[in-house]
């Protein structure tokens, strides 16, 4: 007999499980349930879900509210693999593509600001970087530091 996992089934139509074993065929999956029945899912026909590296494999059947079937086993996760299984139909769930599609908006974000800010960083600051313009103004405060033009005394003192 093929090897088979304990799964957990749900109809989607309510919050209860049921106990599930699963099969892996080579067009599909056969679910054999507890009451005697079987359902033979094909490829075609769901999509392979896995949320984190470590968590349970889920198997999505149909449109919303979905059949599932959950499986626990990490050993399920290596036979896909295996199979070749992995890549076809294997999908991310929503929050991974979701975080993704943030995390490549943030990255683009920076980098075009680091070139727009590149290109147009030249017009606002002086010869010497982007501190310079701030020297060369407190320069021409206070000539004491010896760098100044000498228009420190074009402003009012306001102590005498």
């Amino acid at each position: 007999m093929p090897q088979s996992w304990d799964a957990k089934y749900f109809d989607g139509k309510s919050p209860k499980s049921m106990l599930v074993r699963i099969q892996l065929l080579p067009k599909g999956v056969m679910l054999h349930f507890m009451d005697g029945r079987s359902q033979h899912w094909k490829h075609e026909s769901f999509s392979i879900v896995r949320d984190r590296e470590s968590g349970p494999i889920r198997l999505l059947r149909g449109d919303f509210p979905q059949e599932t079937v959950e499986i626990p086993d990490q050993g399920f996760a290596a036979i896909l693999e295996q199979k070749g299984l992995s890549g076809k139909g294997w999908r991310t769930s929503w929050k991974q593509k979701s975080i993704s599609v943030f995390a490549t908006i943030i990255f683009f974000s920076g980098v075009l600001y680091w070139i727009l800010d590149s290109c147009f960083s030249g017009r606002t600051t002086g010869s010497n970087g982007p501190h310079s313009a701030f020297s060369e103004s407190a320069n021409m405060l206070n000539p004491e530091r010896g760098q100044g033009s000498g228009n420190a005394h074009a402003f009012p003192d306001s102590q005498g």
